[in-house]
């Protein structure tokens, strides 16, 4: 097209050689000509192909970029939504779990248990994932799409809302500041490295601390989505804490995570006091019809150990300052949450 809007034709079935490129670049009134094909293929489409081969090569680059990000969207959605679907198969099943100890020899209780199990490895293997995306990649996206998942239950649901909050809190710390006072042998100890495999230098620690905190992370999480347990079938909040303890204490074979999760269960409604404590002990009693719990705090962790020293029951359990690190995020969570959704 020359500057007088006059347009140069080439016969049909033309041979598009550089040489007729040239020649119509020659035949232009244009100081720095440029050359545009109209490519009709049919009446209904025309495709449009302009510019210097540094311009297309920059398109292309562009579009790759936006391929890429399009792709990691997709991967970050579906790591999202991974996590949610194992949390409603969590909900599902536990809304159906009710704990009576008469109840525990039967064996479709049993079953049903044992089905929680499975549900909640799926929700832990899942949620690392999605973990690893957030620290890793710093992509708090996989959250916020975690969180706005549509459960059936409004416990279940503000339960996502917790864990994704509470994980978020605890996240702000980072590995250093959340590991920055324990000695080292003390972070191999939680890892079971054994004396012989521990390494000192800044390297090795500070990659144990971001794999210790990883495992912190999906541990608060899930401890955040469950918190609530105790009201999926049951909708009386008195006691509800108890009763998510409970169902916690009955899924078989939870090994590591166990014991954080009932700690979170169990003491997220105590904001207060565990504000003003730096150790808590608590204890499951049980009778032939009834399970009951008892909790009590202390001003200090050494205060707590004393009294640990003459609590006789088995079931009785120090929590500390380290198992409170996972309890308060969700504490927060749960307290400013249910102040300002209700």
């Amino acid at each position: 097209m020359n500057a007088t809007g006059d347009a140069l034709m080439a016969p049909a079935n033309s041979a598009l050689t550089y040489r007729a490129l040239e020649f119509f670049r020659e035949r232009s009134d244009e100081d720095d000509p440029r050359i545009r094909l109209l490519l009709y293929e049919t009446t209904e489409e025309i495709r449009e192909c302009s510019g210097t081969p540094e311009e297309e090569e920059s398109e292309r680059a562009a579009q790759t970029v936006q391929q890429r990000a399009s792709r990691a969207a997709r991967d970050v959605a579906s790591k999202a939504n991974e996590v949610a679907a194992a949390a409603k198969n969590v909900q599902s099943i536990g809304i159906g779990l009710h704990a009576k100890p008469a109840d525990r020899s039967r064996s479709e209780v049993k079953a049903m248990f044992k089905e929680m199990e499975r549900a909640l490895r799926q929700l832990k293997g899942n949620t690392q994932i999605a973990i690893d995306e957030y620290l890793g990649n710093q992509n708090p996206l996989v959250l916020d799409l975690i969180k706005e998942y549509d459960l059936d239950l409004d416990a279940a649901r503000h339960g996502l809302h917790v864990a994704c909050f509470a994980t978020e809190l605890a996240a702000h710390l980072t590995a250093e500041g959340y590991f920055g006072k324990v000695a080292p042998d003390d972070l191999y100890e939680r890892a079971g490295v054994d004396e012989s495999g521990r390494v000192y230098t800044p390297e090795a620690l500070e990659s144990l601390r971001e794999r210790l905190f990883r495992t912190e992370l999906v541990e608060i999480f899930m401890g955040g989505f469950l918190h609530d347990a105790g009201l999926w079938s049951n909708a009386i909040y008195e006691g509800h804490a108890e009763r998510g303890a409970l169902v916690v204490s009955e899924i078989p074979e939870l090994h590591e995570i166990a014991e954080a999760l009932l700690d979170i269960v169990y003491l997220h409604d105590d904001l207060e006091a565990l504000s003003q404590s730096g150790g808590v002990i608590w204890s499951r009693n049980e009778t032939d019809d009834k399970v009951t719990f008892e909790k009590d705090f202390y001003p200090s962790e050494g205060a707590a150990e004393e009294f640990m020293l003459l609590r006789t029951e088995a079931t009785a359990r120090l929590v500390g300052e380290e198992s409170l690190h996972r309890v308060l995020p969700v504490a927060i969570a749960e307290f400013f949450l249910t102040s300002t959704e209700g």
